[in-house]
């Protein structure tokens, strides 16, 4: 029997060849594009942080930054990421904040969502409505 060894980008697929194969499944989502993903999450918690939000609402919204952040560094950017817009929805429309208030927290999630892929429109309405 021939040893061979198939390799390739595989995204939210289970392809398996051979016998020991190792498979690594990705989440779609480029090296580089993960970087930038975690920059923008620099960029989340300063916009957080200088925002006219209540304490409590600002450390929740942190809370899912951070959810987001681990969900990056573990490869499971849909779930975590979709889990932490929807808590960050439910955070603002709470506070029944309006754009003009939260602009750069909006501005930055709407380009995070784009990256990972997820509608925003879906996931987070209220948000989506901000933007």
């Amino acid at each position: 029997m021939t040893d061979k060894i198939f390799s390739g980008n595989f995204s939210e697929s289970n392809n398996q060849f051979g016998d020991n194969s190792v498979q690594n499944v990705t989440s779609g989502i480029s090296p580089g594009e993960l970087r930038h993903i975690v920059g923008l999450l620099a960029n989340l918690r300063a916009e957080i942080q200088k925002s006219p939000l209540p304490d409590t609402t600002k450390a929740s919204l942190t809370e899912h930054v951070e959810t987001m952040h681990q969900a990056a560094q573990s490869g499971d950017v849909q779930s975590g990421f979709t889990g932490a817009l929807k808590g960050i929805n439910e955070q603002l429309a709470q506070v029944e904040t309006t754009g003009d208030r939260v602009s750069g927290i909006i501005t930055v999630l709407g380009k995070i969502a784009g990256i990972a892929g997820i509608a925003i429109k879906t996931v987070a309405p209220f948000v989506a409505g901000l933007l």
